[in-house]
């Protein structure tokens, strides 16, 4: 969501995080980096 536009904030309140604290930890890693790792090194992404 956040690698998208998204405001952390909004974030927060979708996971229902009572301290911005908690989302940014989840958020650290970013979704296009985790799919950019999983892409180049898992199994299952290769052809």
């Amino acid at each position: 969501m956040v690698d998208n536009g998204a405001d952390i904030r909004h974030v927060q309140a979708f996971w229902e995080h009572a301290d911005l604290s908690t989302t940014q930890v989840y958020v650290h890693v970013s979704m296009m980096e985790l799919r950019e790792v999983y892409n180049k090194t898992h199994p299952s992404a290769r052809d």
